[in-house]
């Protein structure tokens, strides 16, 4: 249920995102995409999970936002099978295929198109935690943090010429794609605690691309200003990007 309040309606954001430690709540607002408010909560015992969520999303209510748009993305393994071969009855034995040592009982596999890319990735949601969200925001989007971040770069690839790296940090990860005339040619999330280690697998991934330090591009989304001057020292081309 919404809640109502002096701010204007159509104003705000809700994204939910969920982790394999906990979950995060942020609030931005659509005019200009500023972080208003944002709460992450761990994980508890198993039992917990949804009794924290719940509490969370009152909170939400209670500070009286009108969310004109609510996304609840999961951080789960994803894969992507191209647009043209995609048929939906598949998609669970696809995904079960694809992470045979995954447990996948009370998860729901979903699918979301890349228009950007013409895949449609496949990806797994609790379906208690996504239940208990759909309670209180029955038009929730639901979706996958990693296709979000992937999703972001290929867009921007796509207006290049010249071959381009892309790491978008967010929540301790790093997903680090490449692209060519808007084509994927790798694509990995890493796990990381400190600039050094973004630097670290920046470099070590863009070496084995064979990506041109004086002429190719690398587009940091997420990153503080102390990363890109140290990664400028190696890397000719390095802009943030929103």
């Amino acid at each position: 249920m919404l809640a109502t309040g002096n701010n204007p309606l159509d104003s705000y954001r809700l994204s939910i995102r969920i982790s394999t430690d906990g979950f995060s709540l942020y609030i931005h607002s659509i005019a200009d995409g500023k972080l208003l408010k944002s709460e992450h909560v761990p994980f508890g015992t198993d039992s917990a999970t949804g009794i924290l969520l719940e509490g969370s999303l009152r909170k939400m209510e209670m500070l009286g936002y009108n969310f004109s748009q609510v996304t609840l993305a999961a951080d789960t393994p994803s894969t992507y099978v191209p647009l043209e071969y995609f048929r939906k009855e598949e998609m669970a034995h696809i995904y079960n295929l694809t992470f045979p040592n995954m447990k996948t009982a009370g998860k729901d596999v979903q699918y979301r198109i890349i228009p950007s890319m013409e895949v449609v990735e496949l990806f797994s949601i609790d379906t208690r935690i996504s239940d208990i969200v759909q309670g209180h925001y029955p038009n929730v989007q639901t979706t996958s943090f990693r296709g979000e971040m992937l999703e972001q770069a290929a867009s921007l690839s796509k207006r290049l010429s010249t071959p381009c790296m892309h790491a978008v940090l967010a929540e301790g990860k790093m997903l680090l794609c490449s692209f060519t005339r808007g084509k994927l040619q790798f694509a990995a999330t890493y796990d990381t605690t400190s600039d050094a280690d973004c630097t670290y697998f920046i470099m070590a991934v863009w070496k084995s691309l064979n990506l041109d330090l004086s002429r190719d591009r690398l587009y940091l989304k997420g990153a503080s200003e102390g990363l890109r001057t140290n990664l400028n020292r190696f890397i000719k081309n390095v802009s943030i990007c929103e």
